[in-house]
């Protein structure tokens, strides 16, 4: 069952930026409402939805069908730009892979031809421990990027995804004469 997020504004305008000058159905939203709307729907479980925006002024709803398409194009823009997001993490992590696997196996090699050159000895063994530790340091990084990076980021997308397919109501308080604005 879809959870509801409720949003209050004074009248549509309030949701969408005002420096934006696209048509309504390619406005982002306002810095305010996508952060209400996101740390809400962060806060629910699962990634089913229904958003219910409250307008406070009975000003009468300037065609709802492309508020909500407006609405559900942002969140499908937000997903498709977590998804590059993601994706070049992982060309991060590719390179950042070859470079540290480079690394290691040259500290590898280093710490082991001066194994052989100097010696078995105390200092020998501390100087080439030593390169082998700054080797397996160089793959901190690329092991971050695929073990614990990847997943908060996908969690993003699962989200915008389910904002971009929520339903939407649009729910007008009563004006003075006791009309109902729906």
């Amino acid at each position: 069952m879809p959870r509801p997020i409720e949003l209050r504004v004074g009248d549509i305008p309030q949701l969408f930026d005002e420096r934006d000058p696209s048509p309504l159905t390619e406005k982002d939203l306002s810095a305010g409402a996508e952060e209400f709307i996101i740390g809400w729907a962060r806060n629910l479980p699962g990634n089913e939805f229904t958003l219910r925006i409250h307008l406070s002024r009975s000003t009468g709803i300037p065609n709802e069908p492309e508020v909500i398409e407006a609405i559900h194009a942002h969140f499908s823009r937000e997903a498709d730009i977590t998804r590059l997001r993601l994706r070049r993490l992982f060309q991060i992590g590719r390179v950042s892979l070859l470079i540290g696997l480079a690394f290691l196996a040259a500290a590898t090699a280093l710490a082991e031809l001066i194994t052989a050159r100097a010696g078995e000895s105390t200092l020998t063994r501390l100087i080439g421990d030593s390169i082998q530790i700054g080797g397996w340091v160089a793959m901190w990084r690329p092991l971050e990027i695929f073990l614990y990076d990847w997943w908060p980021i996908r969690n993003d997308i699962r989200l915008f995804e389910g904002l971009s397919e929520a339903p939407v109501e649009i729910i007008c308080r009563q004006d003075a004469a006791g009309t109902p604005g729906r």
